[in-house]
């Protein structure tokens, strides 16, 4: 017996076909039987489970596999990992697991510290409740099917978490729907809801229509004598102000329990989210459901006279509402999630849309997203622009409000994402994964990035020196000083994404705390690039950049991109014998650098500019790159790569004796039509 309609697995021996590994679940009349063994061909069966005692295995066997080369040799794979018995066919076998160094844990979702990067709750499939304390430290707190977890923001030693929920008998022969609480972080807990209860009023309807993993959520802004108000949701949605010790159903309904808020018979919550403001007062939620169902109240606090408007239209689909999120900061603005495959077409749309009216319209900003189910969203509080999705490989981000999205795999997996949260506090992006654990980043505003040379955003080319600014981009400062250059530096590294999705790490030149120094890689495809750092410490900036094939900028003497030119003369005698002088200085006496006159009033002499850019070596050919000094057209005789610096490019210049006596005046450069930045020399 067990669920084999869910998880059934089987093996045979490869010698012997009378022996025969069967797999399933626990069940409560065989706590114990989720490996079985038949030497006859399944005339008779031995229960495994427990092997010899010392290591058992854990429940819901899903993957069952016998070494072709030694029949003795078994694995097993259920929800609590992969096991090994190297004497499989023994009266008694002895399980090793192999789960120490795994990161595989299937979490339902995630709930934050207010401002505790290290304190984190969450569910997990067959693996219960989980506490993470920090240093990569997690205990489990509650055993069984870990759902929805909550950390009263209040006071975050009051922790909410879910079992599966059923209308159904559980274990104990009663109906179960419901969170429990704990009052002191974790150690103890206690029943708040509907476990074996009746159809009373300040109860859940145990008759309700209810997920196998029941939403929940709380009010951040309703902080009472019992903390943050609770929802939890089946087909109505429940509210409770003393921490589910009694709960009220919303909305008018026939028995006093809440409104239906799904389209009909099958439809159950799926999603809840609460506005973090009370907006004079009022009270904000929010709730999806399975059916496609997306309503809203602005009065959940008045509990069965609450109205709630349903904002279900088009272009939303009808289908699974996996999450919602809201702007921290504009009570009209929400982000609704959808999951399904194979649903982008004009009968059924994307999987994200975006309302700032209060649902009144939707927009689609589904984008550029590949399409396969979105689960969660998170916005960044500083920028409703900045949007976070977890998706079924894994986690994206838009910084434009959803017109383009990119995939964060900067030591990200692809892997369902089943929850995505923000913590405002730290700035740090939680994502938990349905088998790999939980990931987290701590992010920025964001990064400028710039051409080294001349500043100017807009001159980015393939294999151009840039700087970046921002904060936090690198742990410590360090100057590279080694060829070739590193892609790794103080534990910085640099990703750029361009217009047509390959990721490629930058060479680096220079990082420290505020600005990052790097080469765009060779081979990025001109358009919309992504810029990703990510310092030591996993703080990520991210930014974007248009990429140009040529993106002429010349560097300057005073490090602004202006001014002073930096670079030398080139003076060649009629002899052929050359020599290299100054054409710019430091004056002390100004603190800057000035420019140095160039003599060009020396019979034979041939005088040349040598000027040193980036963003410069695609020039189509050298008749198309120009400059004129003092608006004089001068011969450029070289426009290319310099040769020993990477990424460094150089400008040959004649200078004609006619030039004589124009003191400081400007150089503009001109590259396949696009001008640079414009820099000062002195003729003498």
């Amino acid at each position: 017996s067990g669920q084999a309609d869910y998880n059934i697995a089987l093996a045979i021996d490869p010698t012997d076909g009378n022996i025969v590994y069967y797999g399933t679940s626990a069940n409560s009349t065989n706590t114990s039987g989720t490996v079985f063994r038949s030497k006859n061909g399944g005339q008779s069966w031995s229960d495994l489970s427990l092997g010899d005692g010392t290591d058992g295995l854990h429940a819901d066997t899903h993957a069952i596999v016998v070494s072709p080369a030694n029949r003795n040799v078994l694995f097993t794979g259920s929800d609590g990992g992969i096991w090994r018995t190297n004497n499989a066919t023994d009266n008694t076998v002895t399980w090793k697991s192999l789960n120490p160094n795994l990161n595989i844990t299937q979490f339902q979702s995630i709930a934050l510290h207010p401002t505790n990067p290290n304190f984190v709750i969450g569910g997990t499939q067959d693996n219960g409740t989980n506490l993470f304390t920090g240093r990569s430290s997690w205990s489990n707190i509650r055993g069984g099917d870990g759902g929805f977890t909550l950390i009263d923001q209040s006071n975050p030693q009051v922790l909410y978490h879910t079992f599966f929920n059923a209308n159904n008998a559980d274990n104990d022969g009663r109906a179960q729907i419901g969170p429990e609480v704990s009052l002191n972080g974790g150690s103890s807990w206690s029943r708040r809801g509907c476990f074996g209860c009746s159809a009373v009023q300040g109860s859940i309807n145990p008759t309700d229509r209810v997920g196998f993993y029941a939403p929940m959520a709380l009010h951040t802004g309703f902080t009472g004598q019992n903390g943050n108000v609770i929802y939890l949701g089946t087909h109505r949605l429940y509210r409770s102000e003393n921490r589910g010790t009694a709960w009220v159903g919303l909305g008018p309904s026939s028995d006093g329990f809440g409104a239906d808020l799904t389209r009909g018979s099958s439809g159950r919550l799926s999603a809840i989210v609460a506005h973090p403001n009370r907006n004079g007062g009022a009270e904000i939620v929010w709730a999806g459901a399975t059916d496609g169902s997306v309503q809203v109240t602005v009065n959940a606090s008045a509990g069965a006279s609450a109205t709630f408007i349903n904002v279900t239209k088009a272009p939303l689909p009808n289908r699974f509402v996996s999450d919602i999120a809201l702007d921290a900061n504009n009570v009209q603005h929400a982000i609704v999630t959808f999951s399904g495959f194979n649903s982008v077409t004009p009968a059924t749309p994307g999987h994200i849309f975006l309302t700032t009216n209060q649902g009144q319209s939707w927009t689609d900003i589904s984008g550029n997203l590949p399409d396969v189910p979105v689960a969660s969203a998170a916005m960044n509080p500083a920028d409703p622009n900045t949007i976070y999705i977890g998706t079924d490989l894994g986690v994206f981000q838009t910084t434009n409000g959803g017109a383009t999205w990119e995939r964060m795999g900067n030591g990200m997996p692809r892997v369902a994402t089943f929850m995505v949260r923000y913590q405002a506090a730290t700035n740090t992006l939680f994502a938990a994964t349905h088998g790999r654990g939980v990931y987290r980043l701590t992010t920025s505003r964001g990064v400028s990035t710039v051409s080294a040379a001349s500043f100017n955003a807009s001159a980015i080319a393939s294999e151009a020196i840039v700087a970046a600014f921002g904060t936090g981009l690198a742990t410590r400062t360090e100057i590279n000083n080694t060829l070739p250059l590193p892609t790794t530096l103080a534990g910085t590294r640099v990703v750029v994404r361009d217009a047509t999705g390959v990721e490629r790490l930058s060479p680096l030149f220079f990082v420290a705390s505020t600005q990052v120094n790097f080469l765009i890689p060779p081979g990025t495809a001109a358009g919309s690039a992504t810029i990703t750092i990510t310092a030591d410490d996993g703080t990520v900036s991210i930014g974007t950049v248009q990429v140009a094939t040529v993106a002429p900028s010349l560097f300057t003497a005073n490090a602004t991109g202006r001014d002073v030119a930096a670079g030398y003369a080139l003076r060649v005698t009629p002899a052929g014998a050359q020599s290299n002088e100054p054409i710019n200085r430091f004056d002390a006496g100004l603190n800057k650098y000035i420019p140095v006159s160039v003599d060009l009033n020396v019979a034979g002499n041939q005088v040349f500019l040598v000027l040193f850019g980036t963003g410069i070596r695609f020039r189509s050919a050298l008749s198309g790159v120009t400059a004129t000094i003092g608006g004089v057209p001068v011969p450029v005789q070289y426009a290319g790569p310099q040769g020993t610096f990477v990424g460094l490019d150089q400008l040959n210049i004649g200078l004609p004796a006619s030039l004589t006596g124009r003191g400081e005046v400007d150089l503009v450069l001109t590259v396949d039509g696009k001008p640079s930045n414009t820099v000062r020399v002195n003729i003498k």
